[in-house]
């Protein structure tokens, strides 16, 4: 493997960007699309939204390809016409040194934070050294049909 340092504010960790990138190269279908709910098929058409040129430079750093999230999750309704989501991307790295705790980032639009506790985390990671990338952002409902309707 080959791993490399990478500095972000407050944290510093050693990735391995090529074979990351080759799990996510791999991958033939992400979470979302599997799944099929009305809450992931609203998320693979708000991808957009959250996808912002600063966000994707950041994913691409460790080798993770935007689309291939590990899993997303619909986390509440809010009254103002956006929508909170939680996710996760797994990457093959480690913690080097951290100088605060916690590790929370802001990436626009999302909030960003590290964890090694992993959760459905893709096979193709097992037996490698692996952590697990959070992300929140508020997405609108794009679909046809409301909200409530997916719900019911």
């Amino acid at each position: 493997m080959a791993m490399r340092l990478l500095q972000l504010d407050g944290i510093a960790l050693r990735i391995d960007h090529e074979a990351t990138r080759a799990i996510y190269e791999s991958l033939v279908e992400d979470s979302c699309a599997s799944c099929g709910c009305e809450f992931c098929r609203n998320w693979i058409n708000a991808r957009p939204y959250v996808h912002s040129a600063a966000f994707v430079a950041f994913l691409e750093q460790f080798g993770i390809s935007p689309d291939r999230e590990a899993e997303v999750s619909f986390a509440g309704f809010k009254s103002d016409g956006q929508f909170p989501y939680n996710g996760w991307y797994h990457f093959v790295g480690e913690i080097a040194d951290v100088k605060e705790q916690p590790l929370n980032l802001w990436i626009p639009p999302c909030g960003v934070n590290f964890t090694s506790e992993l959760l459905c985390v893709y096979d193709r990671f097992r037996g490698l050294p692996t952590m697990q990338l959070d992300f929140s952002t508020t997405v609108p409902w794009l679909l046809p049909n409301g909200p409530a309707a997916a719900v019911e």
